[in-house]
């Protein structure tokens, strides 16, 4: 009982532990960022943008300065500029570790050269084009799994269609079809119930779902240029890992 109340104090420690507190280097590069956004220059801000810059599932990933540049206005709007601009290095601000820096608790997030890394936030004009984006989507899918919260990835590999989504905030569903057959014909595997963890100190993401003695895994590590995918399924023999194809 002492070893399970030790172990859990030491969870809620790591889970919980504050932020680190901002160095002169992070003040420098939050408040240069700060300024930079206040110019409205989409040039210079398309320089400061870390590619290829990932968006909210359905949308597509923007690849390099050009398309930035073209996509702004779906980015970057009054609201968030202004969010932006009258943020406060020390209130708004915090360094989650040498490598990232974010506003609001995660509503944008710099690395450590002060590059736009995700932006969790979409103007109106956004909104509605993903809103157009997810109508496609599920039709594009078998009716059973239509419905969900919010899309999260589609991946396709040696062996399967994988295709994650929130059932709730906090909850993942994974839907597998053989490499060869639909989005649209009837899933082999659905699991619902799984869960996301973070790993490292570059945020890597791993999704986790257990069915029949089985652990089925979705894993994007983090990479200075370009996220890697794997995807794995584990039982008390051995590990099977499927090739994501790009």
């Amino acid at each position: 009982m002492k070893h399970l109340l030790l172990g859990c104090i030491i969870c809620f420690v790591f889970r919980y532990y504050p932020a680190e507190a901002q160095s002169d280097k992070h003040l420098n590069i939050i408040h240069n960022f700060i300024a930079l956004v206040q110019k409205n220059d989409a040039q210079a801000i398309a320089a400061a943008v870390k590619y290829p810059f990932q968006r909210k599932y359905p949308l597509a990933a923007i690849l390099n300065k050009e398309e930035f540049v073209e996509n702004y206005p779906l980015i970057f709007d009054d609201a968030l500029r202004n969010k932006i601009i009258n943020s406060s290095a020390d209130k708004n601000w915090e360094s989650v570790n040498q490598y990232r820096l974010t506003l609001e608790n995660g509503l944008l997030w710099l690395d450590h050269k002060g590059r736009i890394k995700r932006i969790n936030y979409l103007p109106k004009k956004a909104q509605k084009y993903y809103q157009k984006l997810l109508r496609q989507d599920k039709q594009t899918l078998h009716k059973s799994v239509q419905k969900y919260w919010e899309p999260v990835l589609s991946w396709t590999s040696d062996q399967y269609k994988i295709r994650i989504d929130k059932e709730s905030p906090y909850s993942y569903r994974l839907t597998l079809w053989p490499s060869n057959k639909s989005l649209e014909s009837s899933p082999s595997i659905i699991i619902g119930g799984g869960q996301k963890e973070y790993e490292g100190i570059r945020g890597h993401q791993h999704f986790i779902f257990r069915q029949d003695n089985k652990v089925y895994s979705c894993k994007i590590t983090k990479t200075e240029r370009y996220p890697e995918k794997m995807f794995l399924i584990q039982d008390q023999d051995a590990v099977s890992y499927s090739t994501i194809i790009p």
